[in-house]
């Protein structure tokens, strides 16, 4: 398989929630690249998927090999969004907040909505109210700079707020508003499925928004 399928395979398996898979490809990109672009660009997605799996430490890992392939702002803004899931995942709430807080200022799009998309994972409703305020500054201040994608995203993080707090029926229809706004989002598709699913087999803030690469990391 060239480098390309193995990357495009990773980013697919995500986007179906298939985080194990995702993480496997993800590696045998990295240990067969080494142009600086790659390597961020599959390091800030590695973290991404190792923080939906739960292993912070390795998210962290990847962070900062990222990081360390100077990254554009936009790139820094997704890491330091994975950075702070991360280290609010391992108890270390208030780094994690200023990483957050460094997201939004790297970029205050996707710093913002990646920022709030991890939010949406953790467990208080502080980081949920957070998230939902910087969605809704997002769309406020820049929806106009949006494209049809970023805005289904803005939408599916929405609907993942209100699946966190238990409103499960606003969820969906945050969901299905995703898809007739973006149809095929696969973000949205996955968090219907996640919806009908045993609480023990997978969990609404589990998938979501995963960077694309856009060549600007």
């Amino acid at each position: 398989m060239d480098l390309q399928s193995l990357f495009n395979q990773a980013a697919q398996s995500a986007e179906r929630g298939q985080y194990q898979e995702a993480a496997n490809s993800y590696v045998a990109f990295l240990d067969a690249v080494q142009g600086p672009q790659d390597v961020r660009s599959a390091a800030f997605n590695l973290a991404q998927v190792f923080n939906k799996l739960g292993d912070f430490s390795q998210a962290l890992r990847y962070v900062e090999l990222g990081l360390s392939h100077s990254p554009t702002e936009f790139g820094r803004a997704i890491a330091l969004a994975a950075k702070g899931e991360a280290l609010c995942g391992l108890g270390r709430t208030a780094e994690g907040k200023a990483a957050f807080n460094d997201a939004a200022r790297a970029h205050p799009i996707v710093g913002r909505l990646n920022s709030a998309d991890s939010m949406t994972r953790l467990e208080t409703e502080e980081f949920w109210r957070q998230a939902e305020e910087w969605v809704d500054l997002v769309l406020a201040s820049f929806g106009a700079q949006l494209d049809e994608q970023l805005r289904a995203e803005a939408v599916v993080i929405t609907g993942k707020i209100a699946a966190r707090r238990g409103n499960l029926d606003q969820a969906r229809a945050q969901f299905e508003k995703a898809l007739a706004e973006y149809p095929g989002f696969e973000a949205a598709k996955l968090q219907l499925r996640l919806l009908t699913q045993p609480r023990d087999q997978g969990e609404v803030s589990k998938g979501g928004l995963f960077s694309r690469l856009f060549g600007r990391k």
